[in-house]
Parts: structure tokens; sequence; C-alpha cells
């Protein structure tokens, strides 16, 4: 079975149980894991199994469904993004009444926020669930990873390699710092695509690693050993709400002393 039926199948099979796990936590691309998640909700909770057709299903396509909340804040988490959660699950539900929260960017969670949130997804009052969204697994706290039935796609994110900032980075030439700022400016990077473009950074240059190092080439090995040095320092802290670009200039000067 390919990757992207065994992705299929697990959702279909977690749609047609009848006692739900409190929480779910999906790793994959953001797309991919929308369509799931709408595919999940239309057979729970529609009554012709997900057709696709009734307004149950239309209203969760257009995010309009009364049972369904999805907390996407445009940056990271404060607890104001939650407190639709803390509002909502305060009501008891009817019986066979189903409600889910389904929370973007879990590796964005704040430790304020996770936290606040522990005993909700472990014991949550009936009928109420838990979906939290990444692309990012390990960037996730372990107590709330630790609460989660886990599936993780084949394929976390897609690599942005080819994206036009990355080109300024696969290369230990010195770049025209003019035509990396026009390129900056235009791409618009947020945080979490910063974070993300510089692990796939890392995973460039350890193959580059790999293969100066198969040809013993000690110079090529010291260069690259330096630009990990510096892609793997540049995440220690992570990067804050409106900083991408301060974070990509200053990695540029780092790349190009």
């Amino acid at each position: 079975m390919d990757a992207n039926k065994q992705d299929a199948t697990f959702i279909k099979i977690i749609a047609n149980q009848q006692d739900l796990p409190p929480a779910l936590l999906l790793a994959g691309h953001t797309d991919t894991l929308e369509k799931d998640v709408c595919n999940f909700l239309q057979h729970r909770l529609c009554a012709l199994d997900g057709c696709g057709h009734c307004s149950i299903c239309k209203q969760i396509n257009t995010r309009q469904s009364a049972n369904v909340h999805w907390i996407q804040p445009a940056n990271t988490y404060t607890r104001d993004h939650l407190s639709e959660i803390f509002s909502t699950i305060s009501f008891t539900l009817e019986e066979n009444e189903e409600c889910f929260f389904v929370i973007y960017k879990a590796d964005m969670l704040t430790a304020a926020c996770y936290n606040s949130l522990l005993k909700s997804i472990e014991e949550p009052p009936r009928g109420y669930h838990f979906i939290f969204l990444t692309e990012r697994i390990k960037e996730v706290a372990k107590t709330i990873r630790s609460r989660c039935v886990i599936h993780q796609y084949a394929h976390a994110h897609q690599s942005l390699v080819s994206h036009p900032v990355a080109q300024f980075f696969v290369s230990d030439q010195k770049a025209d710092a003019y035509t990396f700022m026009k390129t900056l400016e235009s791409s618009a990077l947020n945080e979490q695509e910063s974070m993300h473009l510089v692990d796939d950074l890392i995973q460039y240059w350890v193959t580059r690693y790999k293969n100066v190092t198969l040809a013993n080439n000690q110079s090529e090995i010291r260069t690259v050993q330096k630009i990990l040095s510096i892609l793997t320092q540049s995440l220690e802290e992570p990067i804050t709400p409106g900083s991408s670009t301060i974070f990509w200039k200053t990695l540029f000067l780092q790349f190009n002393s």
C-alpha cells in the first residue's frame, strides 16, 4: 500500500470508530491535513457518511459548522486564541452530539497555552474532541504528544529548498546583497515558513557534507561544517512573530562574512 493510501486508510479507520480518542495529532503538509480533516469531520457529522453535498458537509468545507471550531492564529499563540475553546467546552452536549476543536500549528503553542489545555485534552467533557495539526511534529510539546493518538504522514512537509530565498543559501559563494534583499522582500516569509526552510537547508547541507567527506576534500569539509554550524545555531532561539526579515538578514550576513 502506498503512503497516500495508508494515510487515507488511517483517517477512515479513525472516523468509523464508535468511541473516538480525546485527541488526535496529525503531522504533515497543511494542505493535505486540511483536506483529510474535512473528510474526517464529514464522515463523523454527516448522516449520509460524508456525502459532500448536504448542508452539514458544505458547512464543514466553508468553516461554518457550529460543531467544528477552527483555531488558526496568524503567528504565535496567546491565551486569547484559546478562549473560544474554554467558553465552548463549558456547555454540555446532547447525547450522541460531537464537537471538534481543530488546532493549527500545534508546534507554535507556547508553554502557557498548551499547559492550559492539558486537562481538557486528557479528560474532555463527553462529545468534545481535539485535532492538532502540525508540519513539525518534533517541535510539538511532549505533554501534548503523550495525550494524542498520532499519525505522521509520509512527507511531513514539502521541501522548500527550491524557494527563491533558499537559492542564496545553497552555495558557498558570496551572493549579491541587493538582489537578496529584493528577493526576501517579495517572498514575505513568516516565522513558521522560515523554520521549515532552515530545516530543509540543513538537510541539503548534511547531504553535501556526506558527499565531500566521501571525496575526502578537506577544504570543502571545513566550509560545509561552518555552514551547518551557522544554520543549526540559527534555530537555537525560536523566530518570534514579525522577526523573519531580521532573521534572514542576519543569516545572510553570516553566510557571506
